[in-house]
């Protein structure tokens, strides 16, 4: 039995349902048997369809984890989302409304975009990553 599986990360999802499907095909043809998406940005944002973060413009009427869960599933393919957790850019609904969760370099020193970070240390933080997989986990049982 051979136990060495490829998997590939998908740093963004196509932007029609039919490209998302072509992509799991083709890499359903090539072999792989796990695919990878990034569904938080460093940006902030999210491609899926949330009611905690702000989605993608494109994907605001359909979710592409879905349509990739639905295609991956079809074609025996499993799918482990990714999310890059404390980098919140110029797309974050979390330090468009708390700017003072922002972490900071040093003595109010400010990251500049795209290396926004959201403090890790503080609760509230936390709180909003978890509730972000809790999401995710409740969507896609």
């Amino acid at each position: 039995m051979n136990s060495f599986k490829k998997a590939v990360w998908l740093h963004k999802l196509p932007s029609t349902p039919e490209a998302v499907k072509g992509v799991a095909q083709r890499l359903a043809d090539a072999g792989f048997d796990l695919l990878i998406p990034c569904v938080k940005q460093v940006t902030g944002i999210v491609d899926f369809h949330s009611n905690i973060a702000n989605v993608r413009e494109e994907f605001k009427t359909w979710d592409p984890l879905m349509v990739l869960a639905e295609e991956a599933n079809r074609l025996g393919l499993a799918v482990h989302a990714w999310s890059c957790v404390f980098p919140e850019g110029q797309s974050s609904r979390l330090l468009a409304e708390h700017p003072e969760y922002e972490a900071v370099e040093g003595p109010e020193k400010r990251r500049t975009e795209p290396h926004r970070l959201a403090c890790p240390t503080r609760q509230a933080v936390q709180d909003y990553q978890a509730a972000l997989y809790q999401e995710l986990i409740e969507r896609f049982r």
